[in-house]
């Protein structure tokens, strides 16, 4: 995993789109959060350092346990899942 690159993403992401009046604003995070999650799947997928990473500059709302990480983001037969397959083929 590119941590440093993904340090970087989520430190300059603008959290608080995702609650903006305006559409252009929230459109625009929302592009940037998928990017993010497509960065994650293409490189290698979540794991324990990926998380911390995450929770370092997530606000408390958008803050995972690993708990949840595995049954959202790493369960093979979960949506999450098939829908990054779907777009981004198998991961490298």
């Amino acid at each position: 995993m590119k941590i440093k690159v993904l340090h970087e993403l989520l430190e300059n992401h603008e959290w608080s789109s995702n609650y903006s009046d305006d559409h252009q604003v929230w459109k625009s995070g929302r592009g940037a959060m998928g990017a993010i999650h497509k960065f994650i799947y293409l490189n290698g997928g979540w794991n324990r350092e990926v998380l911390n990473t995450w929770n370092k500059f997530a606000p408390l709302s958008f803050k995972y346990d690993m708990k949840w990480v595995k049954q959202f983001f790493m369960n093979k037969d979960g949506n999450y899942m098939k829908d990054m397959k779907r777009k981004y083929g198998k991961r490298v």
